[in-house]
């Protein structure tokens, strides 16, 4: 049985199955720039790994969602119902990917070794339709891959250089493709679409990152960019429906809108007052509004955004849902909203720990206090970073500990790794397991793939803010020193 995930995991991830029909709208600009419809919608993509055995969980990816793949035997299969040519993603891990080109009524069969995958190989024979379509793609690939975090070294130079390595890289996905056309291969031009959108937004999601990965991961400060590489970011044309069915139009445009709405959440004053760390319906729409005019596009986003709201928040944005459903959108999207806010946690719902004994222990056994969780791991940079800054806010409030309880919950599998940096750093704060990593029941709950994570739960148990401010944040305190005072002063009035 296929499993459906929300889409937006992995955006930031990373951000985004059977996919259902949909009626494309009528702004298109000559028939060189549609797919070709059809009313034969299903098509049937199976695999078999030849390794001996798997245990990696395989995610196919696109528009509506991602969907977990069941292995039986090594082999699996998986039926989708789409009226459009599309490329999505076969993704062993979050931070590898592969494109699969698959158009209605098509029969696609791979083959691959589940080692060479997992370690980028990129050795994937094809058989079925479009079998030279797919072998292409993945030679695309080869040259476009610079998403692994082992390609640092790609984003680390001038401006200069880096717009030379973007122009190579550029002209020789161009190459391939052109070389590919003039076989004359296929009557339609739906693959040498799609793939031309699949290569224009590789290039245009490495131009995005380039300034963000200088300042934060070589700490270059802000780059001040030329006007020739501003112009050639905003070259790509953003409202063609028909690059909703290209996986990296879609990864490209969901940080666009994330990083254009993140930035104006954070010029907010309001933000500092609620204590959530991410960003609301309003920016996130209005955000929206503003770089996209398609409406098959702003819908898709609107919809991604509102997913993101649900798994964050546990919670039906009411308002925003209706507002979003009056405009008619693809109905698929709302069978997956549904299908989202059916498995939303209990706010409420008590959890199970590990305390460095061994001994179960109960998320309720902290009832009539404020707690303040972190959910790390002892590999995760960013955690070891904001560990400094939580026991900091633990000091802050070493008067009030009657009324808060600062909890760390690692998520780390390696319990000895676990129970040894806990003890040789001293950690502060009460300290706890989940040790099924990601598969925990709390992440699965509130749909955490990345961490850290900080969590807030209030004195009666319920989780009043399922993604708050980091610890490094400074209005922090102040949030969380305003929540005691309003229950003191609840208390009291009682």
């Amino acid at each position: 049985m296929n499993l459906k995930l929300p889409i937006f995991l992995s955006i930031l991830i990373l951000l985004f199955g059977c996919q259902g029909s949909t009626k494309k709208s009528s702004a298109k600009t000559g028939a060189s720039m549609t797919l070709t419809e059809s009313t034969d919608t299903r098509s049937v993509l199976t695999g078999r790994i030849l390794d001996e055995s798997t245990k990696v969980v395989y995610l196919l990816i696109n528009k509506y969602s991602r969907e977990k793949v069941s292995i039986d035997s090594n082999q699996f299969a998986t039926t989708l119902d789409h009226n459009y040519p599309q490329i999505i993603e076969l993704s062993p891990e979050l931070n590898i990917s592969y494109p699969v080109f698959i158009a209605p009524g098509d029969s696609v069969h791979l083959e691959f070794y589940e080692n060479d995958l997992l370690n980028d190989f990129s050795k994937i024979s094809f058989s079925g339709d479009h079998a030279k379509e797919n072998s292409l793609l993945l030679e695309l690939r080869k040259v476009l891959n610079y998403d692994n975090p082992n390609h640092k070294k790609f984003f680390n130079c001038s401006e200069e250089k880096f717009l030379f390595k973007i122009d190579s890289i550029q002209n020789i996905a161009n190459g391939i493709l052109k070389r590919f056309k003039a076989q004359k291969i296929t009557k339609k031009n739906d693959f040498e679409l799609l793939a031309q959108s699949f290569i224009d937004f590789k290039i245009a999601n490495y131009l995005e990152k380039y300034p963000d990965i200088m300042k934060y991961t070589f700490w270059e400060g802000e780059i001040e960019l030329s006007k020739s590489y501003m112009d050639k970011r905003k070259s790509y044309p953003l409202n063609q429906p028909y690059h909703l069915n290209n996986i990296s139009f879609l990864n490209y445009i969901s940080g666009v809108v994330y990083f254009n709405a993140s930035k104006k959440f954070m010029h907010q004053k309001n933000h500092k007052k609620t204590g959530r760390s991410y960003v609301d319906l309003t920016t996130f729409f209005s955000s929206i509004d503003s770089i996209i005019e398609n409406k098959e596009i702003n819908d898709y986003l609107k919809y991604v955004a509102l997913q993101r709201e649900i798994y964050l928040t546990q919670k039906k944005p009411d308002t925003f849902y209706k507002a979003y459903k009056a405009g008619n959108p693809d109905p698929n999207y709302f069978l997956n909203l549904e299908e989202a806010l059916s498995k939303t946690a209990r706010l409420d719902k008590d959890y199970v720990f590990k305390d460095m004994d061994g001994n179960d222990r109960y998320l309720s056994e902290f009832k009539d206090k404020i707690v303040y969780i972190d959910i790390w791991a002892t590999w995760c940079g960013p955690c070891l970073q904001e560990r400094k800054h939580f026991e900091a806010l633990i000091d802050k409030f070493s008067d009030k500990t009657e009324d808060i309880v600062f909890m760390g919950i690692s998520i780390d599998t390696d319990i000895r790794k676990w129970r040894s940096l806990v003890t040789v750093k001293d950690m502060k704060g009460v300290q706890f397991l989940s040790p099924q990593g990601f598969k925990s029941e709390i992440c699965q709950d509130f749909g955490i793939g990345m961490i850290p994570r900080f969590m807030i739960v209030n004195k009666d148990g319920e989780f009043i803010e399922p993604n708050a401010m980091r610890p490094s944040q400074e209005e922090i305190f102040n949030y969380l020193d305003r929540l005691i005072e309003e229950d003191k002063w609840a208390e009291f009035s009682q």
